[in-house]
């Protein structure tokens, strides 16, 4: 029995030693949140239905690519120029590819359309910064991406106009969408402000890992199974000798 006993407390001794090595040589990674509310506009148009009752689905993808965007390349650059620019004297990592995959973006879909972003590094003073300047690139890419697009499809309407092959319908129905679409790049440019909502700004950053107390009780379960397994391979070599 005491035999059995030194076998549990080595095995512990040894995991707790194990998991104080693993604690130790871990990098510390700290994480910062933001959450962002895209507020969906609400505007009644005579002989159209509302802007809230629009198909839901076109939310859906705006929001799915906008999040995409959010952790493009091109955007991180944005960000860290802005970080740059508000701490001059921090050295900053240019490895974009790298930090992308310290970012996470989550979008809660079309009824709440809520983005939260999410920054990770071994640097809690870049983490904190990164996600404050989320909340400043955030409104140029949710409204004038979305206002750029408007024109972009207002100007192509406007050229079909000069088809001398459309029917009167045709060209009513061209004429009825450019009213539409310039209605709707009014009102993308009034409602830049009205439309952002910050739910929740950069948290200070907080050390996500390593987690001593979870590392502890992990290795410590860990020895005590290894304990018992050679305890019970001890006690049926026992038993077979005697």
């Amino acid at each position: 029995m005491n035999k059995l006993r030194w076998i549990f407390v080595i095995c512990l001794v040894i995991a707790l030693a194990a998991a104080m090595a693993v604690i130790s040589k871990s990098e510390a990674k700290y994480e910062s949140t933001s959450i962002i509310m895209l507020k969906r506009a609400q505007m009644e148009r005579s002989g159209h239905s509302t802007e809230e009752s629009r198909n839901r689905w076109v939310w859906v993808r705006d929001g799915l690519e906008l999040k995409n965007e959010l952790v493009s390349e091109g955007v991180l650059r944005k960000v860290l120029e802005i970080v740059a620019t508000k701490s001059p004297t921090k050295q900053i990592a240019t490895d974009a590819p790298h930090l992308r995959k310290q970012i996470e973006v989550h979008y809660s879909g079309g009824d709440d359309n809520l983005f939260t972003i999410r920054v990770q590094h071994s640097d809690p003073a870049l983490v904190q910064a990164m996600a404050d300047a989320y909340l400043e690139i955030f409104p140029n890419l949710a409204i004038e991406r979305r206002r750029l697009a408007l024109e972009s499809s207002l100007s192509a309407m406007e050229k079909s106009l000069t088809d001398s092959t459309l029917s009167a319908d045709q060209l009513s129905r061209k004429v009825e969408i450019i009213e539409t679409i310039k209605g709707d790049i009014t009102l993308a440019k009034a409602e830049r402000d009205q439309r952002i909502v910050v739910i929740q700004s950069a948290t200070p950053a907080v050390r996500i890992w390593p987690q001593p107390i979870f590392i502890l009780v992990a290795f410590a379960c860990l020895g005590l199974f290894v304990a018992a397994f050679i305890a019970v391979i001890l006690k049926k070599t026992h038993k077979n000798r005697h």
